[in-house]
């Protein structure tokens, strides 16, 4: 339940909705009461912290400084970022981008598979992905091992998306890695295999010939066709961390902690890493 209200913070929740969406299957009755029960142990937990609003008919999350919720802050360096690419602040937008990403640890709430949480996982992490696009493009003329460390990161998020592995083999081979750009293409063909049984796009096996076969260009633009060639085998086939400083410790200071680590490290297997 708290996950839920940190993930609409801002917004009053009616207690009807929460009754229901926590306890489907019991009457309203029932639902309410349950509600009531949980509510009575979130407040233990969170103390008098100002973040809980608590009204007769309804709940809601508000940020405050007691209580640093990792999802909020996802959601607030990414409207920054929006913001910036949107008036072409390239400084402002990797800086709030690279905030949002760094407090992205994970799924959302792994452990669990209820409808709401699945949606909210895949939108968390579409928009991560989405914000490491944008990175990596501000970072790809400027910085180009900053462009690596997201594009690797891209890759890692959405193992069975295509053009994060295009993009990560461009990124290596205008360093000089073409190595490790074909590497990177061995390891995609792997993963589509093992998980899709198929083997990877023409586009995809067009850019790795191109790198195996020609002299290092500037940049690497796949090609509209082709097929793999010259030796090349192709495949076959926050949330949770919530940290409240309102309690104080014995000497006076605010030092304790509460949390739930809801969002976890990446879980993907080791032929899922690229680069």
């Amino acid at each position: 339940m708290l996950a839920f209200l940190a993930l609409h913070a801002g917004a009053p929740q009616p207690r009807q909705r929460l009754a229901a969406t926590f306890w489907p299957d019991s009457t309203e009755q029932q639902a309410r009461t349950n509600l009531r029960r949980e509510l009575h142990h979130l407040r233990v937990l969170l103390g008098d912290d100002p973040s809980l609003v608590i009204e007769a008919a309804t709940l809601m999350w508000r940020e405050s400084p007691t209580c640093r919720v990792d999802v909020c802050v996802f959601h607030r360096e990414r409207q920054l970022t929006l913001h910036a690419v949107a008036a072409g602040d390239q400084h402002a937008m990797l800086q709030h981008g690279a905030a949002a990403v760094a407090v992205y640890h994970g799924d959302l709430l792994p452990g669990m598979l209820d409808d709401w949480v699945l949606a909210e996982r895949e939108q968390l992490r579409r928009e991560c992905v989405a914000l490491c696009d944008h990175i990596v493009a501000g970072w790809r003329d400027v910085d180009p091992d900053k462009a690596l460390e997201y594009g690797r990161l891209r890759v890692r998020l959405e193992p069975l998306e295509e053009v994060g592995y295009r993009t990560l083999m461009e990124l290596q081979a205008e360093v000089g890695d073409r190595a490790g750009a074909i590497s990177t293409f061995h390891k995609c063909a792997e993963i589509l295999d093992h998980e899709l049984q198929v083997r990877p796009s023409q586009a995809t096996e067009t850019l790795a010939e191109r790198l195996l076969s020609s002299d290092p260009p500037t940049c690497y633009v796949p090609a509209a066709h082709g097929t793999l060639g010259r030796g090349m085998p192709g495949a076959r086939g926050w949330w949770g961390a919530i940290e409240n400083s309102t309690r104080s410790s014995s000497a006076g200071t605010a030092s304790s902690t509460a949390g739930l680590d809801c969002w976890s490290c990446w879980a993907m297997p080791a032929s899922a890493r690229a680069g």
